[in-house]
């Protein structure tokens, strides 16, 4: 199966040849050899198409084979960044980012594993490594992640939760500090445990009494 740029390729030259066979009629009296030559001009597209294809082929098989790594390594390279890429941004952004974090006692972020920690002071807006800066959204309109299955009419409280999440917090949970609000709307009224879901994040005020 000839690939998109070969037929590209291909194309192109049959739109320069397709003229020039119009004019054999006119110069070429003989029927044999105006058609030899019609046939051989026609398949010249697919001549060239195929042996470009092959030169790339041995070129790729010669760079696979090459001793050193910079030639032969390129293309496995390019191939292992877009995978992580991918897994970064579809697997592993979407856990990190959104969590609840609290300010600990060197003055840095960390992320909130507890209902009942004061220091919770926003949601990270970015994933991010220990040592890297981050935004994080001290008050207002953020998204968050479900720690457990949530029910918005009935639990429109929220208090933190284990690896930055989010739980509810019912008037029983006397010990809990309330973060945010669920800003339900009509294509999401609940949520199942890891589901990013919109808030008011207003921070650990008071205690839920």
């Amino acid at each position: 199966m000839r690939s998109e740029a070969e037929n590209k390729e291909t194309n192109m030259l049959q739109a320069l040849i397709g003229p020039v066979t119009g004019l054999l009629d006119k110069f070429i009296e003989d029927k044999d050899q105006r058609a030899k030559l019609a046939h051989e001009i026609a398949t010249m597209a697919e001549k060239h198409a195929h042996e470009a294809a092959m030169g790339q082929i041995e070129t790729n098989k010669a760079e696979a084979a090459h001793r050193s790594i910079f030639v032969a390594g390129w293309r496995p390279m390019v191939g292992w960044v877009c995978a992580v890429a991918l897994a970064y941004h579809f697997i592993i952004h979407p856990i990190v980012v959104f969590a609840i974090v609290s300010l600990n006692a060197a003055g840095k972020v960390v992320i909130t594993d507890a209902a009942t920690d004061p220091n919770a002071i926003g949601v990270a807006q970015r994933a991010c490594a220990d040592g890297e800066s981050v935004d994080v959204m001290i008050q207002g309109i953020t998204r968050v992640i479900a720690g457990e299955p949530l029910t918005f009419n009935s639990t429109p409280l929220l208090a933190a939760a284990l690896g930055g999440k989010v739980q509810a917090c019912a008037a029983s949970d006397v010990t809990f500090y309330q973060l945010a609000r669920v800003l339900p709307n009509i294509n999401q009224v609940s949520a199942s445990a890891g589901d990013q879901i919109k808030v008011l994040f207003t921070g650990p005020n008071t205690l839920n009494t």
